[in-house]
């Protein structure tokens, strides 16, 4: 399947998004106006309620930021048959953690014990992102700033950041967090 953003002011395609599984049913649903990696603008949803993920027709979620087209994160589910993401909605910030929620469906299969259900999800925590770049020091090399795990509030996962080739001896400032980016 394929997505098309397109300009509401100009009709001119601003971009697309495509996904390259075969059945998925990529873009069958799609939500906006949700800002899910806390950058200030709407970013998009887009349901692929067929995609397999091991298994059939389980479904999957995407979100791509609207500032840059980037992935944000994929959501896969792991249940047989319910084609999760067949519908999707922007729900704004239910649980106050300063990031949009969202609501996705998951509507079959229908059965005597089974009428669908709708799970309300939360993008956090994001996967961690670099922002800026390094600059060569005094000794030429060029720092490097690497991360392994997620970032979590309740500590549950391992989380590290390592940096290499800095000069011994020399202070520099590193700061993380689940904010926007500040220029000092």
């Amino acid at each position: 399947g394929r997505v098309f953003v397109v300009s509401g002011a100009t009709a001119q395609l601003i971009r697309s998004h495509v996904d390259a599984a075969y059945g998925t049913s990529f873009g069958y649903s799609l939500a906006g106006r949700g800002d899910f990696d806390g950058d200030g603008v709407s970013d998009l949803l887009v349901g692929a309620p067929e995609a397999s993920n091991g298994g059939a027709w389980r479904g999957a979620v995407a979100a791509y930021s609207g500032r840059t087209g980037v992935l944000i994160f994929k959501l896969p589910f792991n249940v047989d048959a319910r084609h999760a993401g067949k519908a999707l909605a922007n729900a704004g910030d239910v649980n106050g953690d300063g990031f949009d929620d969202f609501a996705v469906s998951l509507p079959g299969p229908f059965s005597a014990t089974y009428f669908g259900s709708v799970r309300m999800m939360s993008p956090i925590p994001l996967p961690p992102r670099g922002v800026g770049a390094s600059k060569v020091n005094s000794l030429g090399c060029t720092p490097l700033v690497q991360w392994t795990g997620f970032a979590s509030a309740t500590g549950a996962q391992p989380f590290t950041i390592t940096a290499s080739q800095v000069v011994n001896q020399q202070t520099g400032t590193f700061v993380y967090g689940l904010g926007d980016p500040v220029s000092v």
